[in-house]
């Protein structure tokens, strides 16, 4: 039985996505379906525990597990291994990490092996959920690849082609990334962006939200997003503050709110904010930082989305080692292929 949501369609029309829920046991006495998940990324845990919470609302007896985050937990599902604040990003990360990815492999074939569910359902992360999705393959488990990774921008072909021989259904996020993989080979299913009904979701004000944060209504304020991965945010956080200082020199009253992506970041970005802790307010939840913003310094990812939807402007900021931009440069040829480099740009084409 294929079960689709009641939501509807598109990013553009500032609608809903559907759910894809996969063909599961439907009859009387039949037994719970079990669906066990891929998630390696604060923002994918994001996006799973949204899905999580739809699954269980068709179909309350599923049984949900697998590899997620604290989001994902608190959305009812059974977290066996939680890596989110393992992710990398550049050539330098994924080589300084390569022992532990192995072992977090290792660990999710077995997984795939003695759990045997009827679906596995992955979220981004290229790096370890192409190896899972043909493992899943060799299996005989079906696979779904629920907002694929955005590889579609520079390096088209072979991602679209190796992810299409390996998976039974990619839910696209985006009508362009949706044309690819068709073309690719893929069943595709595209009811527009996750994060599409953000904005009629959020009902606060943003005066609402500043007086709920202790936040003076009248004054400006700067939202700071370092990212979701430790060595960016030891990277991106330090430019992000002198912005701020500089900022706050020129314009009166300024006020600064940093976003932890998670709980288990607050920690570390505590101590990277040392003494300036007391002129920086950090907030646990990151869309009550977008909300009570006026503008944003973010890193490339997910948040740049959120601004879009909530209508606050953004400036992306991102820095990358010396050997992950020269690969990125003469070998991937990423600046030929990209006018732009943030994702709302990229997909709005100015």
């Amino acid at each position: 039985m294929l079960i689709l949501s009641s939501k509807t369609k598109s990013l553009a029309s500032g609608q809903r996505p559907g759910y894809f829920v996969g063909r599961m046991p439907a009859a009387p006495g039949a037994p719970a379906a079990r669906i066990m998940f891929s998630v390696a990324e604060v923002s994918a845990d994001l996006h799973a525990a949204d899905l999580a919470l739809e699954l269980r609302r068709l179909r309350p007896s599923i049984a949900l597990f697998g590899v997620g985050g604290e989001r994902m937990a608190a959305a009812g599902v059974d977290v066996h291994m939680d890596i989110t604040d393992e992710s990398t990003f550049g050539l330098w990360d994924i080589l300084g990490t390569l022992p532990r990815h192995l072992r977090n492999l290792s660990a999710i074939r077995r997984m795939l092996r003695s759990e045997r569910p009827d679906l596995v359902v992955l979220v981004d992360a290229p790096g370890l959920n192409f190896t899972v999705a043909r493992v899943a393959r060799r299996l005989g488990i079906r696979s779904v690849y629920y907002v694929p990774p955005q590889t579609w921008l520079w390096n088209p072909g072979p991602a679209a082609r190796r992810l299409s021989r390996s998976v039974d259904l990619v839910v696209a996020t985006f009508e362009r990334e949706a044309a690819l993989y068709e073309r690719a080979g893929a069943r595709v299913a595209y009811y527009g962006h996750p994060l599409a009904g953000l904005a009629a979701g959020c009902h606060a004000s943003k005066q609402a939200v500043r007086r709920r944060l202790g936040i003076p209504e009248d004054t400006n304020v700067v939202g700071l997003f370092p990212g979701s991965r430790k060595r960016e945010i030891a990277s991106l956080l330090p430019a992000m503050l002198e912005a701020a200082r500089l900022s706050a020199a020129q314009i009166h009253p300024l006020h600064v709110v940093a976003a932890a992506a998670s709980a288990r970041l607050r920690p570390f970005i505590e101590r990277r904010l040392g003494g300036q802790g007391n002129q920086v307010q950090l907030l646990d939840r990151a869309r009550d930082a977008l909300a009570a913003s006026d503008v944003v310094l973010a890193a490339s990812g997910t948040v740049l989305l959120e601004a879009v939807a909530l209508d606050v402007p953004a400036v992306m900021t991102y820095r990358l080692d010396g050997l992950t931009r020269f690969y990125a440069d003469r070998i991937l040829k990423v600046r030929r292929a990209l006018s732009f480099y943030s994702i709302p740009n990229i997909t709005a084409g100015e």
